[in-house]
């Protein structure tokens, strides 16, 4: 199988979590690795023991070479071209949330995936974090008896921070809020 990663520039490092896991799943045995700034992949790349492509444009990325899967990890008003180019290549799609910033592009990327009969996922990644699974784990057994609100508050410095080390998050284009950027969760 061959596993591509678009977009590696993300404040939490997720396009090098992403290729961990890549270089680290024995059904995958190329890595494809693209973002506008090569110097970006490149530094990811040399960290992948497996066989790593980059490239700097998603034209060449899905006509150079068959992919099976991509993340793509991209600002959030970038997802709707991103994936309906995965999908015209006929490329399953890991996809980080929000799915888009709009309802009418979140409903044309569900549909471009439907057309393509593609795999399409929302990565959501603090559902598989053990803290979370606890606590579904507590609350399901009944130990904690019948809960009737719960309220949870975050209050980070990356929260702060996240703004000034992705420019594109807080611009009227991005569409992102804290609602869509986090309350996903």
């Amino acid at each position: 199988m061959n596993a591509g990663i678009i977009g590696l520039g993300s404040q939490y490092g997720l396009g090098v979590k992403h290729a961990a896991v890549y270089d680290t799943t024995p059904e995958v045995d190329r890595i494809a690795l693209c973002d506008i700034r090569r110097e970006a992949a490149e530094e990811v790349a040399a960290g992948l023991r497996k066989p790593t492509t980059i490239y700097t444009s998603i034209d060449d990325l899905f006509s150079t070479g068959r992919l099976d899967v991509v993340s793509i990890l991209t600002p959030d008003h970038l997802h709707r071209m991103h994936t309906e180019a995965a999908c015209a290549a006929g490329v399953h799609i890991l996809l980080t949330k929000p799915i888009a910033p709009t309802l009418p592009d979140a409903r044309a990327i569900v549909a471009s995936a439907r057309k393509a009969g593609v795999h399409l996922m929302i990565h959501q990644e603090r559902r598989f974090q053990s803290i979370y699974a606890r606590a579904k784990e507590l609350i399901a057994s009944g130990r904690l008896g019948e809960i009737a609100y719960v309220g949870i508050t975050e209050l980070y410095q990356y929260v702060r921070e996240k703004f000034a080390n992705a420019p594109w998050y807080a611009t009227r284009e991005s569409g992102r809020t804290m609602v869509t950027g986090s309350g996903v969760h």
